[in-house]
């Protein structure tokens, strides 16, 4: 099965009632989370793998895919690269 880069982010605005821009700040944090509770991410695929060194963003053979079994690590995936 093929194995994709994905890019997935998430921004939202919120509006604080706060006594200054420092309290604005410490609202903000403390509802921040609640505040993404109701986004959705914005996905994005930003190109097949077909080599380890194709994977971005601090992801190498060590670690474990999203959409797999949830044990192969990608370097399993690519035994011929394993064995170089």
């Amino acid at each position: 099965m093929p194995i994709f880069n994905v890019i997935a982010s998430m921004q939202t605005t919120m509006v604080v009632v706060a006594h200054d821009k420092d309290h604005a700040w410490e609202v903000a944090q403390e509802y921040a989370a609640q505040a993404f509770d109701d986004e959705v991410p914005q996905t994005y695929i930003t190109g097949e793998v077909f080599s380890l060194r194709h994977l971005h963003s601090g992801w190498d053979g060590e670690c474990v895919p999203y959409g797999g079994d949830g044990n192969t690590r990608l370097g399993d995936l690519f035994p011929a690269e394993k064995e170089g």
